[in-house]
């Protein structure tokens, strides 16, 4: 997920000094708990998935997908979509879901901003495995309960 995909989200750097700043641990029981909170819907398609957190992404990473500031990535989905495996498909190495917890604490001031973050960035990578993202947004809010936009954008009802 990029900074601009993220509803109301701006990256905030005040003298270099980030808004909020978590330990690795509770970054990590706040990304535990956005899991554990996912709809059966997505459970059940994450299998051999594995979900990390780091700093921020490597240099070569971003070069390679074309991102210029390690702050504009939020989070990513490395692994082949659900609807993109065939027959063929096994024996291969867990899929990866990566957040990046500076970019992240950046575009937050307190901690339950960096929750609701979060949160929006696992249903957007876990979208991913499923390859939600060809979806319109308002399914995916209404998969998941979640308000990723707001409703005043959608145009349809389901």
């Amino acid at each position: 997920m990029f900074i601009d995909e993220a509803p109301n989200c701006e990256l905030r750097t005040h003298d270099c000094e980030l808004p909020v700043k978590l330990t690795r641990r509770e970054f990590e029981e706040i990304v535990v708990s956005a899991l554990k909170r996912l709809p059966k819907f997505f459970k059940k398609k994450m299998k051999n998935v594995d979900v990390v957190v780091e700093n921020r992404a490597p240099r070569d990473l971003l070069s390679e997908m074309g991102v210029r500031s390690p702050s504009e990535l939020l989070g990513l989905y490395q692994g082949v979509p659900l609807d993109r495996r065939g027959f063929y498909y096994g024996n291969v190495l867990p899929d990866k879901i990566t957040l990046f917890q500076i970019p992240i604490e950046s575009t937050c001031q307190t901690k339950e901003e960096v929750e609701e973050r979060v949160k929006e960035v696992v249903i957007h990578e876990v979208g991913r495995i499923r390859d939600l993202w060809r979806l319109p947004l308002q399914w995916i809010n209404r998969i998941t309960g979640f308000k990723i936009v707001p409703a005043k954008y959608f145009t349809e009802l389901l």
